[in-house]
């Protein structure tokens, strides 16, 4: 299966294919490739530099009403996302030109009774 370019395997598939512990965080995330996941996100934020023609700065966040930046924040919970997590649902955000910062979890969204439709 794939995701987004990333091929992705199931545990029965991992220990036939003999990459049992070479998965993971920084780790090999496909057979066809020795790439991390650090290699994966460095070059799509290059991508997403490079496809820029006007990189002047300006501010490409919103704010709420007490001037704050919208940083994406988990809809149930109302806390916002930590670390790079948060910054690269952030930069994923700008990208898109997506304005609301709240997101949910796939566990969230069915037990509130929704669906997710693949892509």
């Amino acid at each position: 299966m794939e995701y987004y370019g990333i091929e992705s395997y199931s545990d029965a598939q991992v220990k036939k294919l003999g990459l049992v512990g070479l998965s993971g965080l920084g780790k090999i995330v496909s057979s066809g490739t020795k790439s991390s996941i650090y290699d994966i996100i460095t070059e799509r934020i290059i991508e997403i530099i490079q496809s820029n023609d006007n990189l002047v700065w300006r501010k490409s966040w919103t704010t709420n009403k007490e001037g704050q930046p919208n940083f994406p924040m988990n809809y149930s919970s109302k806390l916002n996302y930590q670390g790079f997590n948060g910054y690269f649902i952030k930069w994923q955000m700008v990208a898109i030109k997506h304005d609301c910062p709240y997101f949910m979890t796939y566990k969230q969204v069915t037990e509130k009774g929704g669906n997710i439709k693949g892509c």
